[in-house]
């Protein structure tokens, strides 16, 4: 389950996708801009991560393909348009395969595995994070 800003995606175990709340701007992918108080199947897609982003989603299909939905304000589904996406459309800018998605306010991040160490910290008293390499 993840929560927007005034909505609610919740994915079950066989990957079908279930979402209510305010749908101003088609965050939650059933075609319309109609408030859903319960929980509403989007027909037709199975996903195996969601992650809910302010007015916008961003989910994985079992094939590690990106779909994106909701708001595109300020260009946050990444398809270079500010246009409302009603329904999960997969996404025609992201050609590689990801395993990992995370979405905040107004922003997105996909993340492919497995992550590359970067050299060790020059301060000993540094965390040691993950970084990516290019």
């Amino acid at each position: 389950m993840t929560g927007g800003e005034h909505h609610t995606i919740a994915l079950t175990k066989s990957g079908e996708v279930f979402a209510w709340g305010r749908n101003d701007d088609g965050q939650l992918g059933l075609g319309h801009t109609k408030e859903q108080t319960s929980p509403q199947k989007i027909e037709n897609v199975y996903f195996s991560r969601v992650s809910a982003g302010g007015y916008y989603n961003y989910a994985l299909d079992s094939e590690s393909n990106v779909w994106t939905w909701g708001s595109g304000d300020s260009y946050v589904l990444g398809n270079g348009a500010e246009d409302e996406v009603m329904v999960p459309t997969r996404h025609p800018r992201f050609p590689d395969k990801y395993d990992l998605i995370s979405t905040g306010s107004q922003h997105a991040c996909l993340v492919s595995l497995p992550l590359k160490r970067a050299r060790e910290p020059a301060e000993p008293n540094m965390q040691k994070f993950p970084r990516l390499e290019s």
